[in-house]
């Protein structure tokens, strides 16, 4: 059984206004240090860096509030702007399952169903786009209430136009793009060991394991973020079961 610890955010976006030469020097010795490396863990964009709280304080062995606190002590004196981002639900055990296989197969299966939902759920969208008669009545329909008459006021009660969705068409994988995989597989990273986790990377989808393993700096993560993921994952697969 679990009880929640409430909200926390993972990752730490921040734009400095001082050098970090300056920032650090009133601090010495093992606080100076701390910071020094705090800091190197940060990832730089165009105008924030982007700092992952758990796998900082993981690589560090640190504990996370010492670098949030770092943050806002920073924050608090004007040198740097902060702000938050990839909000989490902290969880504690309040007793341990019994068999945490089975727990862990409801929860995956779980998963499975949710995903499955939403992506039904988006169908959905894309399919009251281009329905023809009152918009209010579709969508009060789907809550399963109903209108009398159309609303009269919507943009198909209107008489609006409804131009068709342009057909979408995936990028084809080039030999170069298919040797990307392979060649991630063959580094056995313990972040990407599973087809859905590599997949993940590729498509630019982080997880608490990647982070940990820093592998969003490398230039791959993200390398299919503009193919859908079903299409990506059938080529992953493939390779995959290969090897």
């Amino acid at each position: 059984m679990l009880t929640s610890t409430g909200p926390l955010y993972n990752e730490y976006k921040f734009q400095p206004q001082r050098s970090s030469s300056k920032m650090l020097e009133d601090f010495d010795g093992d606080r100076r240090r701390f910071l020094r490396a705090m800091f190197a863990k940060a990832r730089k964009g165009r105008t924030w860096f982007a700092l992952d709280i758990a796998a900082t304080a993981a690589a560090l062995g640190e504990r996370r509030e010492r670098i949030v606190a770092a943050l806002n002590h920073f924050e608090d004196r004007s040198d740097l702007i902060l702000k938050v981002a990839s909000l989490r639900r902290g969880y504690r055990f309040v007793q341990r399952p019994a068999d945490p296989d089975a727990l862990a197969q409801t929860l995956h299966s779980r998963f499975q169903e949710s995903e499955t939902r939403d992506i039904a759920r988006i169908g959905q969208v894309v399919a009251l786009a281009s329905m023809e008669g009152c918009t209010v009545r579709h969508v009060l329909d789907y809550f399963g209430e109903s209108l009398a008459t159309d609303c009269g006021h919507c943009d198909r009660c209107l008489g609006e136009s409804i131009s068709p969705l342009p057909p979408h068409r995936d990028a084809a994988l080039s030999d170069v793009d298919m040797a990307v995989i392979p060649s991630l597989v063959n580094e056995q990273h313990a972040a990407l060991e599973s087809p859905r986790q590599l997949t993940r990377f590729l498509c630019g989808l982080t997880s608490p394991a990647a982070s940990r393993a820093e592998l969003g700096r490398d230039n791959r993560f993200g390398r299919f973020s503009h193919m859908r993921f079903h299409v990506v994952m059938r080529a992953v697969e493939s390779v995959m079961s290969k090897e």
